[in-house]
């Protein structure tokens, strides 16, 4: 419990140092994704399944450096059953220099998923990804990245994949 406020408490600050540090370049972006998860062995009893769907709203704080709030949901087999899952992901992202106008991008941040009709399986997790964003003209762009997942309370990780597209304004 502890480790989640610490967490909690540096994933704020963070937003705020750089919130005061924006400038007119910042804006804000929504987003919508398919989504696949890869579990393969990771122990948490998921079987991999794609595609899932994902929504995605953020905020650059500098011309690099974003906060970005996830929701991505999956119906994957558990056990013999189907299920749903449901990650919540908050993060910090930050674009590296752009190759070809390409623009490569690294993220941590925490997560929170929850699996529908399995007792004691809603459990938060450290989140390290990468990815790359493709611009389609000013304001849309073509997404995609993968996110490692580490179960913060449980033996497990796994993989989520997205591919997408951004709206900026």
């Amino acid at each position: 419990m502890l480790l989640k406020k610490i967490s909690f408490t540096i994933l704020f600050i963070i937003g705020n140092i750089t919130f005061m540090q924006a400038d007119e370049t910042t804006k804000t972006f929504i987003g919508v994704s398919s989504v696949g998860l890869l579990e393969g062995s990771s122990g948490d009893g998921l079987n991999s399944h794609f595609p899932g769907f994902g929504l995605k709203a953020g905020y650059y704080m500098t011309e690099k450096l974003s906060l970005a709030g996830e929701v991505l949901y999956t119906r994957p087999e558990y056990g013999t059953q189907k299920v749903d899952v449901v990650d919540y992901i908050g993060s910090v992202n930050y674009d590296l220099d752009a190759i070809n106008s390409t623009i490569p991008f690294i993220s941590t941040g925490f997560g929170y998923r929850t699996i529908s009709d399995v007792s004691d399986r809603d459990d938060w997790s450290f989140i390290l990804g990468a990815g790359i964003k493709i611009p389609l003209n000013d304001s849309f762009q073509l997404t995609g990245d993968a996110k490692a997942r580490w179960n913060l309370e449980k033996d497990e990780q796994g993989m989520l994949g997205t591919i997408g597209v951004n709206y900026s304004f």
